[in-house]
């Protein structure tokens, strides 16, 4: 809890985490620097290393459920309650207004505030938020598994490459040339139709594969079931592949892949409650299969994607979000 020893403006603002981080007094030092009274949470475990191993299994095979509840939900209450108290006990008057600000995790944070406990906050800013949590990790992890489906590991120049291309086809579709592909449903460039065309990598002068074209587009598209069914979305095409594809080379100039580590984390922790589990080992059965029990064990815990958010609208808050490259499309 951080209170402007002077100059307070007479709000209190809880502030969120990301990653597997609930919350950081480094998120709470420009609210506190601009007036507010100022909450952050830890939901149980250190955020200093916010690693899961920590605190995600309470014996072999079995979720600690009760701090898997505090990161998701409980603790966000806690916090709010606390900090508000703290903040009228200290000034001697409640805060005319409380708002939330979080990005990714703290999106999500957000989110949850504004489905289960409508009447805390007068305004949220949920930037980026993980809202799908039981179904987006799983589904960040795709590229990787592709990638060792066909035994192909991209260099992060031939990505980058792949990134470029489809900006070059796309981006003027909207009538502006900024880079940005905004009209991302017109956009029907296909990845392999530059297979064989060079590209640079450095000082060097390439070739596009028909395997790095795979890549690419499996990262586009998202994970689609051996029946042709898609089970989530990829990337904006004009995104930074690296996020879920990451490669990187050995001194010996082989390339492995550098997968986004809290994917990975919850797969192990969450869904296999295995500290030890291969997931760079799994098949594609194994993977649909993670998929769903993620989303069965999981929906009820730590999803935000509930449409009603008619109590917040009745208690008069304002939700603000602004969707990542990453978000459903």
């Amino acid at each position: 809890m951080w209170l402007p020893l002077d100059g307070w403006n007479g709000r209190f603002q809880g502030t969120g985490g990301g990653g597997w981080t609930a919350g950081s007094s480094a998120f709470q030092a420009q609210p506190v620097a601009d007036g507010y009274s100022s909450a952050s949470t830890d939901s149980g475990h250190s955020n200093i290393d916010p690693d899961p191993a920590n605190w995600a299994l309470s014996a072999p095979g079995k979720v600690n459920s009760a701090l898997l509840e505090d990161f998701a939900s409980v603790s966000l209450s806690d916090m709010t309650l606390i900090g508000q108290a703290v903040t009228k006990s200290y000034y001697g008057k409640k805060a005319k207004y409380s708002y939330w600000t979080g990005c990714s995790t703290g999106g999500r944070q957000g989110m949850m505030l504004a489905q289960r406990y409508p009447n805390l906050y007068d305004g949220i800013l949920a930037k980026a938020p993980a809202v799908f949590w039981d179904t987006l990790l799983v589904g960040m992890y795709w590229p990787q598994q592709v990638m060792k489906n066909i035994n192909y590991y991209p260099p992060q120049c031939e990505l980058s490459a792949f990134t470029q291309a489809a900006i070059d086809a796309c981006d003027a579709i909207d009538g502006l040339e900024d880079r940005i592909i905004s009209s991302e449903h017109t956009c029907g460039f296909n990845p392999h139709s530059v297979v064989g065309k060079s590209y640079k990598c450095g000082n060097e002068t390439r070739t596009f594969t028909a395997a790095g074209a795979t890549v690419a587009s499996a990262t586009w598209t998202g994970p689609t079931d051996p029946q042709g069914k898609k089970q989530w979305y990829g990337l904006n095409r004009d995104s930074d592949l690296s996020a879920l594809a990451g490669t990187v080379t050995l001194a010996n100039g082989t390339i492995i892949g550098a997968p986004f580590v809290v994917p990975v984390q919850w797969i192990q922790y969450f869904v296999e409650k295995d500290a030890n589990f291969p997931v760079e080992q799994v098949t594609n059965q194994q993977y649909f299969n993670i998929l769903e029990r993620s989303r069965k064990e999981y929906l009820n815990i730590m999803d935000t994607s509930d449409v009603d958010l008619s109590p917040f609208k009745a208690s008069g808050g304002k939700l603000v979000s602004r969707a990542s490259s990453m978000s459903p499309r």
